[in-house]
C-alpha cells in the first residue's frame, strides 16, 4: 500500500504542477492515460 500511495502523491504532484504550469497539460495528460492517473488520484 505503500508504493500505492506513493504513486498517488506523485500523480496528485504532478497534476498540479502541470496544472500550474499549463492548464491544459492535465487535459493531455489523461488524454493519454485515458484519465487513469486522474481517477486513481481521486480514490
Amino acid at each position: 500500500m505503500a508504493n500505492r500511495e506513493d504513486l498517488i502523491e506523485e500523480i496528485v504532484s504532478c497534476n498540479l504542477m502541470c496544472l500550474s504550469a499549463n492548464k491544459q497539460g492535465l487535459i493531455y495528460g489523461n488524454k493519454i492515460f485515458g484519465g487513469a492517473y486522474y481517477w486513481l488520484a481521486l480514490l
